[in-house]
């Protein structure tokens, strides 16, 4: 009898996010540009923490994150601007990099989400829903030597 092997769903990427590779290729020039030039740069990350339904929150599974991810992707976008970045490094995040962004501005970004979060409803499996989200920046400091460095300490600061 041939076991059969568990499917491992994955999060399905929104249309018009940069994929893992490129983000990552372009992380990498911009926050070089920003160590060479000494220009703004800063990166905001984005995540569907819990959907709240009825005033009940729970955490949404790998088909829910596909359904919400694409409509979530979709208020964000109309805030970027054409030289930012929008995609994904750790799907199921949204990883923004804002080049000559400082962080004021991330901050103004930051704050932009969670009032457009807030004031739209999303759907899934046919019923209006509700997001709690979880949205950070972060600004390099003189002492993030590399983009890997900068990478990880973003991730970290989002999930702390």
């Amino acid at each position: 009898m041939e076991k059969k092997k568990a499917e491992k769903k994955t999060v399905k990427l929104p249309k018009g996010a940069l994929n893992t590779t490129n983000m990552l290729f372009l992380v990498s020039r911009e926050f070089k540009r920003h160590k060479r030039y000494k220009t703004p740069f800063s990166t905001v990350t984005a995540s569907i923490k819990q959907i709240i339904q009825n005033d009940e929150k729970r955490t949404p599974n790998t088909d829910e994150i596909n359904e919400l991810l694409p409509q979530f992707f979709s208020i964000i976008q109309p805030l970027l601007r054409d030289i930012d970045l929008a995609g994904t490094i750790i799907s199921p995040e949204i990883f923004l990099a804002l080049p000559m962004t400082d962080e004021m501005g991330a901050r103004t970004v930051k704050v932009r989400i969670l009032e457009k979060v807030d004031r739209n409803t999303f759907t899934v499996a046919g019923q209006e829903v509700n997001l709690s989200v979880r949205v950070t920046f972060l600004v390099p400091s003189e002492e993030t030597k590399d983009t890997r460095a900068f990478i990880k300490q973003a991730m970290v600061e989002h999930y702390s």
